[in-house]
């Protein structure tokens, strides 16, 4: 169950980024290393749904992420 709705969260994660990608036909996504393999997994299908190429971004936890808000 939990594998399910880490995958729900993803998707949904970046879709929701999708719909505010500066770019019609891609997405950018920064995430962390530890939701590589799932994001990596789902981005087929995203890509296939959505019609847009999904560009991924990964992080460690030690390298930190900028606040954009």
């Amino acid at each position: 169950m939990r594998g399910s709705a880490l995958r729900s969260l993803v998707l949904v994660a970046a879709v929701a980024i999708a719909s505010v990608s500066a770019r019609a036909d891609e997405a950018r996504l920064v995430a962390s290393n530890a939701v590589k393999e799932v994001v990596q997994e789902l981005a087929p299908e995203f890509e296939a749904k959505t019609g847009r190429r999904l560009i991924a971004t990964w992080r460690c936890r030690d390298e930190g992420f900028e606040s954009t808000g």
